[in-house]
């Protein structure tokens, strides 16, 4: 028996490689095993091998929407990454986080799957203006119904050009984009959602969901929070010609030990990576 370092983690190796399995080729350190990799956005099973007591999850979060024509830039998803206890034969759930949609005129922009809210937008004298992109989803790895690894998402843009960009996603707390005097939705963090970024509670991030982004009287909508353990606040604006501002991302969630990478590592969908 010997330990070696996944992703800065101890992992004790011998029993826990497979007659037959063990990869062909190691690959670089960190990565001492074959990776497994699921990046197809959505719910997956995950069924733990037979002799595997151990894995090792390396989560990212999904990035938040932009807002479509040279507006401002979706937050970056976050990375987390853990060593979790298994049972062999045992059914994983495994959740890949998708990019929040682009914000463009006259309709709300989705958040993406797994917890993005949702970006909003505002009419005035029956044009309707820009909305803010929607909130990136979290990806992670729920074990009996509970979350045991999650990297939060990124917040969706503000809308129009002037508009503040979305926050990143965590790692530990997700971030937060101000622009000018402008609060952005608040990012996620270990104990409670994000704060709308107009105060508005209807945009505050919950458990496990980014906030709605607050629809700006005159000139757009802001954007939707990022979903994760806790979801980032959704952004808002003020009146006339304020910018809006972003969503905040979402915060990331593992167990003692979990290593936490700084936020905003990933564009586009989540992924989910697990060794053994």
């Amino acid at each position: 028996m010997t330990t070696r370092r996944v992703l800065g983690l101890a992992v004790t190796t011998g029993a826990l490689v497979l007659a037959g399995c063990a990869p062909t080729k190691t690959p670089s350190p960190p990565y001492q095993y074959t990776p497994v990799p699921l990046e197809t956005v959505g719910a997956q099973p995950f069924t733990v091998p037979a002799g595997i007591t151990q894995i090792v999850v390396d989560a990212y979060g999904a990035q938040g929407g932009a807002v479509s024509g040279g507006g401002p830039a979706g937050g970056l998803g976050g990375r987390a990454a853990a060593t979790i206890p298994v049972t062999p034969g045992e059914v994983l759930e495994v959740r890949v986080g998708g990019a929040g949609t682009n914000g463009t005129a006259g309709s709300t922009s989705a958040g993406g799957f797994n917890g993005g809210g949702i970006g909003n937008f505002c009419g005035s004298s029956g044009s309707p203006m820009g909305a803010g992109g929607g909130g990136g989803g979290a990806s992670g790895v729920r074990r009996a119904g509970s979350d045991v690894v999650v990297a939060g998402g990124g917040g969706g843009a503000g809308a129009q050009s002037n508009g503040g960009a979305g926050g990143a996603g965590g790692g530990l707390t997700g971030g937060r984009v101000d622009v000018e005097s402008f609060t952005g939705g608040g990012g996620g963090t270990q104990t409670g959602g994000g704060a709308s970024g107009w105060g508005d509670p209807a945009g505050d991030g919950t458990a496990g969901q980014g906030g709605p982004g607050i629809g700006c009287e005159l000139v757009g909508g802001g954007g939707g929070g990022g979903g994760g353990y806790f979801g980032g606040g959704g952004g808002a604006g003020d009146l006339a010609a304020s910018p809006c501002t972003g969503g905040g991302g979402g915060s990331g969630f593992g167990p003692s030990g979990a290593t936490f990478f700084e936020n905003g590592v990933r564009a586009g969908n989540g992924r989910v990576v697990i060794y053994y």
